[in-house]
This record gives structure tokens, sequence and C-alpha cells, in this order.
């Protein structure tokens, strides 16, 4: 479900600002709170150009520059013309909404750098990203400031985009993404490797702080994998709340799918104070089978270290947020607030994850090899593909 603030085809207005000048109209229209405010600082324009703003109509709202020009447009819901705040008084967690969404449909430069700000009564929130041609989100997890992430009164939101070129902005909107990822966990131990592994059972169910230790030869698989549902992942591997390793969600400006919506499996282990070498995981392998098909994917820690094209992602996370999101109850096997959790996405594109058949092994690195770390496993899950 999603809260339409602005699609720019009301609210008509055409004005061009000389360089190195800075101009605000006023659009009434059917927008959030009934007037929208735009602000366009011609900051920097070489050829004396003038920078041009045109809303309304088929071609929303449309910020015309040269190559060489560099301008800031401001779009701003719940200022009135004096400065003074109008007050919103709007919610923007109705019907679980989780995220802002805007939809840019033209950028001659490719990326512009894009801020918001969020005001309410306690004070203001803000976040900021570099976004490109399609669609943008902002969790509001990712907001930071004296307002904190407490939505539910706003009295202004300010937009802002830094651009080089041309730029067209189609829409504006709040999107629930809630309840929108199922992760499957296992529930049974098929095989171990030895009497001293009775340790794997700590993989089973959702993450709870209790480790299998996956040291040099061991090795376990893991069966009966069950869902559950949780608020989409991408609010657990936001960018803001990854601490090493790679970032993993949010738009790259390379136009390429983000891993959470490749991935296939996750797998959480326990870090301690810091993070192997290249930011993450441990040395370990897997090996995933569906029973008619069976996949093998090696993992070894260290920077600039080749990887296994199924490995998407590699990196680390705050034990406050992991105890957070998946709500480890108890003491969590004593994961604290500033422990570092880290996490490997896998894409499987072979393997039938929902077989009721499937299968996951992990093995530690091999007997006699010291140049690599023993994983703490706390727990491995399959992604439900699209979640």
């Amino acid at each position: 479900m999603s809260l339409l603030f602005d699609d720019f085809t009301t609210g008509s207005d055409g004005f061009s600002v000389p360089p190195v000048t800075v101009e605000t109209h006023y659009q009434q229209g059917s927008t959030l709170g009934g007037v929208r405010s735009t602000t366009v600082n011609n900051s920097a324009s070489p050829k004396g150009t003038p920078a041009r703003l045109d809303i309304g109509g088929a071609g929303r709202l449309r910020l015309t520059l040269d190559a060489e020009q560099y301008a800031r447009l401001e779009v701003t819901y719940g200022i009135r013309p004096d400065g003074t705040v109008a007050d919103l008084g709007l919610n923007l967690r109705e019907a679980g909404a989780d995220r802002f969404r805007t939809t840019i449909s033209r950028l001659d430069d490719g990326a512009v750098n894009f801020n918001m700000s969020i005001g309410t009564p306690t004070g203001y929130s803000s976040a900021g990203k570099n976004a490109c041609v399609g669609q943008t989100d902002f969790l509001f997890s990712e907001f930071a400031g004296p307002a904190g992430q407490d939505f539910t009164h706003v009295s202004y939101i300010v937009f802002v985009f830094t651009v080089r070129g041309s730029m067209t902005l189609d829409s504006v909107e709040t999107l629930s993404m809630a309840l929108s990822t199922e992760i499957a966990w296992p529930n049974k131990v098929v095989d171990v490797s030895g009497i001293f592994d009775e340790t794997a059972v700590n993989v089973l169910g959702e993450p709870d702080g209790a480790v299998f230790v996956v040291g040099p030869g061991r090795t376990a698989t893991f069966a009966d994998f069950r869902g559950q549902g949780y608020p989409s992942i991408v609010q657990l591997l936001a960018r803001h709340h990854v601490i090493f390793g790679d970032s993993v969600t949010g738009n790259d400006c390379g136009n390429a799918a983000d891993p959470v919506a490749l991935a296939d499996f996750i797998a959480f282990e326990r870090n301690g104070s810091a993070p192997a070498p290249g930011g993450g995981w441990e040395r370990c392998d897997f090996t995933f089978s569906d029973v008619a098909e069976r996949v093998s994917v090696s993992w070894a820690e260290g920077e600039g270290v080749p990887r296994d094209p199924h490995i998407l992602a590699n990196g680390s996370i705050r034990g406050a947020d992991y105890k957070r999101f998946f709500e480890v109850g108890g003491d969590g096997s004593s994961i604290t607030d500033s422990e570092v959790i880290s996490y490997l996405l896998i894409t499987l594109p072979e393997v039938d994850t929902g077989n009721p058949g499937f299968t996951v092994t992990v093995t530690g690195r091999p007997p006699g090899e010291t140049a690599s770390f023993s994983p703490d496993v706390d727990a491995i899950g399959v992604l439900r593909r699209g979640t």
C-alpha cells in the first residue's frame, strides 16, 4: 500500500533562474498539504545558461540544465511562504509504510545527490544517497537526527537534489514493504562429522546467539527448512547498518539488481569485536543439494581474494541491529550491542531451495590449514526469491 505525495501533474508552474541566483515559487494543487514550494539555486553555469523548472502535465517535474551546469533543487511540503511551519499532521507509518520511494525518469549526468529531511514537533531527521534513473527507496530506518524515526506526526518534508545536467522527477510516495521476507530455517541435523559436533543443533531455527563452531575438518548437514515471516531483510542490511564489507542495498547507480533481490541463501556468524579480513565471514565451504542437483560453494576470507560467483555479498552488522530485527530473546547467548555479526548472501539458480529434500552442508577449513579462522555459525536460512 502506498501514499502518493505528488506526481507533479497538478500545481503547474514554470520559471527560469539566472546564473548564481536562487528563486522560490509556490504551487497549489492536489499535493501533500495542498501546496508545495520549489527552490532552484542555479549555482554554477559556465555558459551563463538559466536553469529552467517546469511542473505539470505528462512531463511531471522537469529541471532543464546544460551539460556543465550545476543546480540545487529543493521541493518542500508543509512550509508557508513566510517561512513558518504549516504542520502537515501526517502519519507516515500509516498502513505499515516503511519507506519513501521516488521515481526519476531522466538524469543526463547519470546520478544525482539526493537528501531528505523530515520535520516533527520534536525536531528533524535526515538521510541521503546518490540516486539513479528509476526508483530510489529511503527506508525510514535510514534516517537519523533529533526526531529519531518516529514519523507518526510529521510537520514538514524537504527533498533536496544536487544535480549536473537535466533531470525529470515523476513521483514521490511512501510504500509499505512490511512483512515481505520469508526465511526458511533448518529444523533437522541429518549428518555430522563426529561425536564432538553435537553443537550443530545450535544452527537449527531462527537466530538465537547459540553457535556451531565449524573448525578444521568439521562438517554438518542441515535439512527440513521451514519458513517464517519477517519485515523486509533490506531493513536489517540497510546501508547505514553495514559496518564492514559489502553494502548490499540502495541504488548503486549501475542499474544492477540489489544482491538481496537475487539471494537464495543467507548465513550469519558471530565475530566478536572484529570481522575476518575482508569484512565478514571466515573460511568454510557450503554444499547445497535438492536431490537432483548439487552445488558446492567455497568461501575464503581476505581482501582481494577471488570469489565463487555464487557469493553475492559478504559483510557485517552490529549485534544491536541483529537482535532487534530477529527479536532475539533472553540474553541472546550474550550477544552485545557492539558485537560484530557477519553475513553471507548466496545465489543458487541451479538448485530448487523449496524442494522438501533440500539440504545444506557446512564444512570447515581443511585440517592443517592455519591461514584461516573458524566461523561461529549462529543461523543459516533460505530466502524466498522476490522478497
